[in-house]
């Protein structure tokens, strides 16, 4: 027997029609087990954000206690003529809600009102009579999952041409209880509702050897079978922004739909290094990449064609084993397997030989790769489980510049630019006992012992215009001194530093080539004089030069500038004086201050001018008073030591000779300790 139902319209403003929200009596339903009966409502909301609210109104008291199963959970009220709840508004969802009614006395009818309202305003009403319930009303259990569902989800990440990716189903229950879908035994739909003629479904039974079929845009499987169901975009070739695909997933009733980008794929070319000179060479890597530069797996590496787009006339390409077997070369290459150029193991390689006809300037080659087939994958997959198309619009270019060897850039540097010359007793040639009495000046002539001149490693470098080596660069590396540096005012035959050989040789000047970083290292022996050494490092033929000064110089010496109470003799120009050495009284700070010192303590005590000679030049090192470089002035090296005239002179201009004994005494009232050693027309003083 079937009861009316009445519905009443309700007028409300237009905006609140347009709500995706409704109730009304969806069937009468005997719950198990008897006598408990139900009427069953249904409701849908349209937003999470706002409040929907269920009021049910009765005439008759045996209302007055009765149960309501809302979405995910029970509870039970009690009214005498009206009950009101809220339920749990889901975008899309689709609730049901079970009003029992316990307490209904036997043949009564009663007239209830369902009414929806949406923020407080009504949006639905749905009317009914209850009378007797009929044995022919459909029974339902009191726990019929009725929130059981299923998610479809494609990956996040893009597909890329001639890629598959694989969809997932799972079971939900929207109340986070047990759900009775089956991924065992409930079939699922998929249908490519969107971008079908981008892609397909291929059914894989083995993901390694196959077999592979393809089975079109629409597949029905139970849901534990799905990950069986590649999508795999094997058709039209996408523009570069990609297309979106979308596929429809249902199952008992319930739909469910998701999309995935499907994106071409390019080659690119990776050439290190980027820029080579005659005679050498560059490998090449070849990379599937996205619009954006972005690298990806494919499911089977392509076969390429690659070749020299512009001016092959300096270089060639080669296909090879790393064990330099060649598999084949020229201007052109075909199938050339991708897989192998990725893989660093699998012993081939791709290369770009330069050969040694060089270009007059920086001349760039472009080279090209394009599809033409497909190759195998690291699993050994074979090409044709997928037959791709070749396809010219797959393809890629990069570069390689090529050097001219004429444009080198050539640099010097020391490992120190800055050394000691040799200093008091460094010579180990030379008589410590040697002294240069007037008359004859040839008795301490020795020459410079390089075993004991400091030294330092000099490295030149060849560049090519890129930053690179020039590597087998043909050199000239030479030094010089500086003329009338460090305070000789003569450069006659004057020594300069020299290079050490690998033979051993000590040379002014070595040619040879760079190595294979284009440097060459040497090892550098100073001149033992103070001064400065010019090295230089030019091509054998004419191009870049580049220079270095290296100074030879005792630090920290200070010159003694014209005082008061001394005059200062013995330099270049003054009548009678053979050595050519314009700055000649150089000392370190202390022997400077102990002179002064000394010449205003003779002064205070005599009126006199003390008469202050070499001290040692600007530089230091050795001073050549014979202007031949070899014959030393001795311990007059590092500042430390004076040569004081045996005559002072008077205010009036006059001199007398003085004994070194009176030296003796103004060193002491002076309060200078030290050494004076007489040596004919004057002292030798060195002051602590």
């Amino acid at each position: 027997m079937k009861f009316p139902v009445f519905f009443v319209a309700v007028l409300i403003p237009a905006f609140a029609c347009s709500l995706a929200a409704q109730v009304h009596i969806r069937e009468k339903v005997r719950i198990n087990p008897s006598p408990l009966s139900a009427v069953k409502m249904q409701t849908s909301a349209p937003s999470s954000t706002h409040s929907l609210r269920v009021e049910v109104r009765w005439d008759q008291p045996w209302f007055a206690s009765f149960q309501t199963y809302t979405p995910c959970k029970l509870k039970i009220d009690t009214g005498t003529s009206h009950i009101s709840f809220m339920i749990d508004p889901a975008p899309g969802g689709l609730y049901e809600h079970f009003v029992f009614l316990p307490n209904r006395p036997a043949g009564q009818t009663a007239h209830a009102v369902f009414e929806l309202y949406y923020d407080g305003l009504l949006l639905r009403r749905d009317s009914t009579l209850y009378g007797q319930f009929s044995t022919g009303w459909p029974d339902s259990p009191f726990n019929t999952p009725h929130f059981d569902s299923f998610r479809f989800n494609l990956p996040d990440d893009p597909l890329f041409y001639e890629s598959s990716v694989t969809s997932e189903v799972t079971g939900v229950n929207r109340c986070d209880g047990s759900t009775s879908w089956s991924p065992g035994s409930d079939p699922v739909t998929l249908t490519i509702v969107g971008g079908g003629e981008y892609v397909q479904f291929w059914r894989v039974e083995d993901e390694f050897f196959g077999p592979r079929t393809p089975q079109g845009n629409t597949i029905t499987a139970l849901a534990s079978q799905i990950p069986q169901y590649h999508l795999v975009a094997d058709g039209v070739f996408p523009d570069s922004q990609g297309v979106m695909v979308t596929v429809r997933a249902e199952s008992n009733g319930i739909e469910q739909s998701d999309s995935v980008l499907v994106v071409p794929y390019y080659l690119r070319l990776i050439v290190d290094p980027d820029s080579i000179a005659t005679g050498e060479q560059s490998r090449i890597a070849i990379k599937t990449v996205d619009a954006t530069g972005g690298e990806h797996d494919r499911i089977v590496a392509p076969l390429v064609s690659v070749g020299i787009k512009d001016s092959s006339r300096y270089g060639t390409l080669s296909y090879e084993r790393t064990n330099g077997s060649i598999i084949s070369q020229g201007d052109t290459l075909t199938e050339i397997e991708v897989f192998f150029l990725e893989d660093e193991h699998s012993g081939i390689q791709l290369k770009f030989l330069a050969n040694e006809q060089s270009p007059t300037t920086t001349f760039p080659v472009t080279l090209f790769a394009k599809k033409t087939g497909e190759g195998s994958t690291e699993d050994f997959i074979p090409a044709v489980l997928y037959p791709f198309l070749a396809r010219d619009t797959v393809r890629g270019e990069g570069k390689v510049s090529l050097i001219s060897r004429d444009t080198v850039i050539l640099s010097i540097e020391s490992k120190d630019t800055v050394l000691k010359p040799l200093g008091d007793g460094d010579n180990k040639k030379e008589d410590p006992a040697c002294t240069v009495p007037q008359g004859k000046p040839d008795t301490c002539r020795r020459i410079i012992d390089f075993t004991r001149v400091a030294r330092t490693t000099i490295t030149a470098r060849a560049r090519n215009q890129r930053g690179g080596p020039a590597r087998d660069f043909p050199f000239i590396l030479s030094t010089t001194a500086v003329p009338n540096s460090g305070g000789h005012d003569h450069s006659d035959n004057r020594p300069s530093g020299r290079f050490v050989t690998s033979a051993k040789e000590t040379l002014v000047a070595v040619q040879g080539l760079t190595d294979s970083a284009g440097k060459v290292e040497y090892t550098y022996l100073s001149s033992g004089i103070g001064g400065v050494d010019s090295l230089s490092v030019r091509s054998v033929t004419p191009g870049d030069t580049a220079g270095l000064r290296i100074v030879m110089k005792i630090p920290n010496l200070k010159e003694l500038l014209a005082g008061d109470h001394y005059d200062l003799i013995g330099a270049l120009g003054e009548p009678g004086v053979i050595s050519r050495h314009r700055k000649n009284h150089y000392g370190t700070s202390n022997m400077v201050k102990s002179l002064t010192t000394l010449a205003d303590t003779i002064y205070q005590i005599k009126k006199c001018y003390l008469r202050i000679n070499d001290i040692s030049l600007e530089f230091g090192g050795p001073f050549d008073i014979s202007n031949n470089w070899v014959t030393p002035h001795q311990k007059h090296r590092g500042g430390i030591s004076a040569d004081i005239d045996d005559k002072v002179r008077a205010a009036a201009g006059s001199t007398r000779t003085i004994a070194r004994k009176e030296l003796a005494e103004w060193f002491e009232k002076a309060g200078l300790q030290g050494t004076i050693r007489n040596e004919g027309n004057h002292f030798h003083v060195t002051i602590k």
